[in-house]
């Protein structure tokens, strides 16, 4: 039997603030398989990012149980979490957040060069690569000043996916885009989890996203709503084109 890449059991968010208690998330049980996408829905203030977080390892519940590859991160210590979060995931958010002094090449290659052990050469290569299946092969030397929002982002997803993560996490990744772009950054989320049968979970209030998802998972207030397989609407099978 496969062990869940993601398995979630009771968890609580509570943040506690001059007295008062929010308990944001309501004891959630959530589990996800390797090469799974799933989409994160519900209205502003559901919880979804704060599960998002929870996935991710940035933030641990209150109570209850998280597993990432098959590894209790609830009772691990802060450095092992991050030794375990550093190989096994990638992050993108709306924001993309690239280092505005360094290429395109320079960025994705950064998470290699920051963790190690990769040579130089290796890296280029890995970062090149990715960088023509976002379709950006001709903006290697550009600056983040010198790219489009919908090409930055595009840089933002290959430098999450230079490690060769398992999961790949996006937090309103299409949120500063306009819909061409939003379409192509979506239509490249698909793509490679075809080509690389990367596990996703989308974080999304966008519904033609959301519609393209084949599990969506629906929020309301710090519990799960639904979760359910849904007749998707993707037509997202070509390769997006160059903005």
């Amino acid at each position: 039997m496969t062990t869940p890449l993601v398995e979630i059991q009771g968890a609580r968010k509570v943040y506690e603030h001059e007295g008062k208690r929010l308990e944001v998330l309501k004891g959630i049980d959530l589990t996800i398989n390797a090469g799974e996408m799933v989409s994160i829905v519900g209205p502003s203030g559901a919880g979804k990012s704060t599960l998002l977080h929870l996935i991710g390892t940035l933030d641990m519940p209150t109570s209850g149980v998280v597993r990432l590859d098959g590894k209790n991160v609830t009772s691990m210590s802060s450095s092992a979490v991050a030794a375990l979060r550093n190989r096994t995931i990638g992050f993108v958010f709306q924001f993309h957040h690239l280092l505005p002094e360094f290429t395109a090449l320079e960025n994705v290659m950064m998470p290699g060069m920051i963790q190690g052990g990769i040579s130089r050469a290796v890296l280029t290569e890995k970062a090149t690569k990715l960088l023509r299946e976002v379709g950006l092969e001709h903006r290697v030397t550009h600056r983040p000043g010198e790219l489009s929002g919908g090409e930055q982002q595009r840089v933002a997803l290959a430098r999450a996916l230079v490690l060769e993560p398992k999961l790949l996490l996006a937090d309103e990744p299409t949120g500063n885009l306009d819909t061409a772009n939003s379409d192509a950054i979506h239509a490249l989320f698909h793509e490679l989890n075809r080509n690389h049968g990367t596990t996703m979970v989308l974080v999304t209030h966008n519904v033609d996203l959301a519609r393209s998802i084949p599990r969506v998972v629906t929020m309301r207030d710090g519990s799960v709503e639904r979760d359910e397989v849904v007749e998707t609407h993707n037509a997202y099978g070509a390769t997006p084109p160059s903005s």
